[in-house]
């Protein structure tokens, strides 16, 4: 038994040790407004905190704090900026111990918001890009969190990519809890009804009747309220259902054909990234 647990240890410790091992060092630059749109400035500065977030759940993905990459910038004379320089980014990276560096940019073209992302190989310089878009303007976090997961996976291998994320915008699923709750509760009122008004008819003492009918009164006035209910939720839930057939979506803009480019030995080679 001992030598069971014992083993069982060991074979915990080295799945934990190995993934420690296997970790991805990720810094996140900051987003730049490339769009006359000042209010897309606020998208820019909650871009790379909201994506830190969502990278964040990745055990396969250490981030490096912002604060460090910062002073780094700092005590290199550099902007956030600057880090759109795949050559100036692997210097970063390399001062940081970050693997790779993530910056992009913020856009509108109408109809589309765009949010682009950058992922910079600091061993290598090369660069891939991965964006996100909406119609909506609304819908940042959700922009957001399609984007994080892409580039967890690009970045890890692990989970699954998204061409969208659909966004069902009508509470079926509460209109149809009401209409179940207040059809089950309309069915249980009608048979109390049904009882009293039963009694009512085949009671032969006058006081008995007079509580027979009022009760059966106040069901009948209940049920039917109830059936009202039931009614208005239902074809609650017939409109959300058909509104839903055609959910709002936040599109990935994944590329059969993505190209790329980096830096080796002072020269720079430029290719394409082919996904099947």
């Amino acid at each position: 038994m001992f030598k069971s647990f014992k083993v069982l240890f060991l074979l915990v410790f080295c799945f934990y040790g190995c993934r420690s091992f296997t970790q991805i060092s990720v810094a996140v630059g900051n987003f730049e407004n490339r769009s006359d749109w000042m209010y897309l400035d606020s998208w820019a500065k909650k871009v790379p905190d909201y994506l830190q977030h969502e990278l964040s759940g990745n055990p396969d993905i250490v981030l490096v704090e912002r604060h460090q990459l910062e002073g780094i910038l700092n005590e290199q004379a550099l902007s956030m900026t600057g880090l759109t320089d795949s050559s100036k980014a692997q210097e970063v990276g390399r001062l940081i111990s970050a693997q790779y560096i993530i910056t992009g940019t913020v856009d509108r073209d109408d109809p589309w918001f765009r949010i682009s992302a950058k992922v910079i190989n600091t061993s290598t310089g090369k660069v891939i890009t991965e964006k996100v878009q909406s119609k909506d303007r609304s819908r940042l976090n959700e922009m957001v969190r399609l984007l994080g997961s892409n580039l967890s996976f690009q970045l890890s291998g692990q989970g699954t990519y998204q061409t969208s994320l659909k966004i069902l915008q009508y509470p079926t699923r509460i209109f149809l809890g009401i209409t179940l709750l207040s059809g089950i509760t309309t069915g249980l009122v009608h048979h109390s009804y049904d009882q009293k008004r039963q009694d009512y008819q085949q009671t032969s003492r006058l006081r008995k009747m007079d509580e027979s009918y009022d009760s059966a009164n106040r069901l009948y006035k209940v049920r039917n309220v109830l059936i009202g209910i039931t009614g208005t939720a239902l074809i609650g839930t017939v409109y959300c259902w058909l509104h839903n057939l055609s959910p709002e979506e936040v599109m990935a803009s994944q590329h059969l054909w993505m190209p790329y480019v980096y830096h080796q030995t002072g020269e720079t080679i430029v290719g394409l990234q082919i996904s099947f």
